[in-house]
């Protein structure tokens, strides 16, 4: 899903034939003279809807007419554009480009850099902060001004996101796709089945300003989680159905030796509250005497994501792997495999014990 490429040679110019291939959003940050071969590509991408974030790293000699109107036609197209200042030859020469949050450019090459997820997503915050630093171009600051967000970056199939705008100095607004025209502020609804850009425009006799919103749609959550108990009659771990799927919630029997288990399907940082930062795919086996509870929070290049896992113990009502807490039993019946394993209730199994001591 994620990518990483160490191009040392002529970046700009393969910066600028991937642009070509991005669909919906590319975050770059670049010298001048790497920005000079792929400008048109950018004019190119920004007139199709695509979301551009980039940051123009010059030396005050290198500041020309020509570059800020380019930079100023961007801007107004949509675009979010930074410039900030270089003063030494080697104040900077990292330069990455990160394309439909799903790929990295660079032409740096990383040592260790297994995990492309967490790299990507690593210089994608490092750009954010750049940025925050930076100059950013602002063709419209004395006519319209424009705030748009979103409440999320990522939402599943068929979730909502909701959108904010509130726009100044504007004579008329339109909201894209498929709202047309708006107030000058407000809020809406809108249902995700597929990756989404938002389009807000505003216009006046001086020009038309856009501000873009890129939505992802994510199929399924980026992580799955497994409970399993352990029969000592066939010695094998035995998987467990949750009582309320997908929120995983299991009754075992105390003193149970169990494993649980995780598996994350995309890139990014994956840790639980109390096991610390983990692997993305691993286990943590363990025996249950009291209630447990596990929170594991994952983040990703399109959000934050916290899946919770809730174990109770109980000792007399008891249906194997698929129960609430006591107060909430409903129509459960046990798992065939753990019936053999439960011969009994805990007293007829304590008196049988006692019952072979004496023979």
């Amino acid at each position: 899903m994620f990518s990483y490429r160490y191009w040392p040679f002529d970046w700009g110019a393969e910066v600028a034939a991937q642009l070509r291939r991005v669909q919906h959003q590319a975050q770059i940050i670049t010298s001048v003279r790497d920005f000079e071969k792929m400008e048109h590509d950018l004019i190119r991408l920004v007139n199709k809807g695509v979301y551009l974030e980039i940051v123009i790293c010059q030396f005050p000699s290198e500041r020309t007419m020509k570059h800020t109107n380019i930079l100023r036609r961007l801007a107004v197209s949509g675009s979010n554009v930074f410039t900030t200042p270089l003063f030494d030859q080697l104040q900077r020469t990292e330069y990455y480009a990160i394309f439909d949050r799903q790929q990295l450019l660079s032409n740096t090459e990383y040592e260790g850099a297994d995990n492309h997820g967490e790299l990507l997503l690593a210089k994608s915050k490092e750009l954010e902060r750049i940025a925050s630093h930076a100059e950013k171009l602002n063709p419209s600051a004395d006519e319209i001004r424009i705030v748009f967000q979103a409440d999320q970056a990522e939402v599943s199939k068929g979730r909502s996101v909701q959108l904010y705008w509130d726009v100044e100095e504007a004579d008329f607004i339109e909201l894209d796709p498929g709202f047309g025209p708006v107030a000058s502020s407000g809020t809406l609804s809108a249902s995700i089945y597929e990756d989404t850009l938002f389009r807000l425009k505003a216009g006046n006799r001086s020009g038309i300003l856009i501000k873009s919103l890129f939505v992802k749609m994510k199929e399924d959550s980026p992580l799955s989680l497994q409970l399993s108990v352990f029969d000592t009659a066939s010695s094998e771990f035995i998987p467990l159905q949750s009582a309320n799927s997908p929120d995983h919630i299991y009754a075992v029997l105390k003193s149970d030796r169990l494993r649980l288990e995780w598996s994350a399907s995309a890139s990014g940082l994956l840790s639980e509250a109390r096991l610390g930062s983990i692997q993305s795919n691993g286990e943590h086996v363990f025996q249950v005497f009291h209630d447990e509870k596990f929170t594991f929070t994952f983040i990703t290049t399109y959000g934050e994501y916290v899946a919770n896992m809730e174990v109770y113990t109980h000792i007399e009502t008891f249906s194997a792997g698929i129960v609430v807490p006591e107060q909430n039993h409903k129509d459960v019946t046990e798992m065939p495999e753990r019936r053999a394993h439960r011969k009994g209730s805990l007293w007829q199994q304590f008196l049988r014990a006692i019952q072979k001591i004496f023979k």
